[in-house]
């Protein structure tokens, strides 16, 4: 997976390639896992509380017990995650690659993420550096994920971008061509520009689809939220990670059933031929 091409334009091809060059010295030593997910948080929030928000409805995902039983249901029964910050003079490793198997080990990604202060560090903000380093970061992991997805976090207080539309759709399909899945995200504190901000993401960051799909929410920025709001924050986060995973692990049973019926085909073929 990590060395999937796909046509399309020169810059997504040349991006891509570099994914790919990564993705080639990692494969041979690739632990398989169901899911690879790669966590994109903003480093530029209004505050201290707004950024532990944010962290907190990441840390919830890994604690939802749906997410839980879909780790275990899936075929190797693993992921794997890490946190990137972005928009903070470039993007940087809040939390490295870790693999959970077991309902302790998703614990303590979930108090890891807990444990990330803010950067607050503001400027070089730049959407094509975030989706180039995590797709880089996923195709240089050494974990091969039946689904590598990549969800980006914004404060939509600071909703600012220095890249042109077309240099961030380039990233955004290089970083799938490249072996990516999905591209989801959520914007938060987005307060009388939900749509101006859903349009730019579907348009230009997003994959698509039913798990590649933007969730905005239209708090107040520069403000701390009711508790509320808070929960509709959060809730929101916690979805957008876990929902392809668990999205991934209820279309088993699925494909199980097709194997079944081809079997029983193939069976019934063999004993007419007799």
């Amino acid at each position: 997976m990590k060395t999937k091409l796909s046509a399309g334009c020169s810059a997504s091809k040349t991006l891509a390639s570099a994914f790919s060059v990564l993705a080639l010295s990692v494969t041979a030593m690739a632990a398989p896992v169901d899911s690879e997910i790669l966590i994109l948080v903003d480093g530029q929030t209004f505050s201290q509380n707004s950024f532990d928000l944010m962290m907190e409805g990441v840390a919830q995902a890994f604690e939802q017990q749906g997410f839980i039983d879909s780790v275990a249901a899936g075929p190797y029964g693993k992921i794997a995650s890490s946190v990137l910050i972005f928009n903070a003079n470039g993007t940087s490793t809040a939390i490295p690659w870790m693999e959970m198997s077991s309902s302790s080990d998703l614990q303590t990604f979930a108090n890891a993420v807990r444990n990330v202060s803010a950067p607050f560090s503001f400027g070089g903000i730049s959407y094509v550096d975030a989706i180039s380093s995590g797709a880089a970061s996923i195709a240089s992991s050494t974990f091969e994920g039946t689904l590598s997805q990549m969800t980006v976090i914004e404060d939509g207080g600071f909703f600012l971008f220095s890249d042109g539309p077309s240099e961030v759709q380039a990233a955004r399909d290089a970083a799938l061509s490249s072996g990516v899945d999905v591209i989801n995200s959520v914007v938060y504190n987005a307060a009388g520009r939900q749509a101006a901000i859903e349009s730019y993401y579907e348009s230009n960051v997003v994959s698509g689809g039913v798990n590649g799909e933007v969730a905005v929410v239209g708090s107040i920025p520069f403000v701390n939220p009711s508790p509320a709001v808070s929960a509709a924050i959060q809730s929101s986060i916690a979805n957008s990670v876990t929902n392809p995973t668990i999205a991934a692990a209820q279309a088993v049973p699925e494909l199980s059933s097709m194997l079944l019926v081809s079997l029983s085909g193939l069976a019934l073929l063999s004993r007419r031929r007799r």
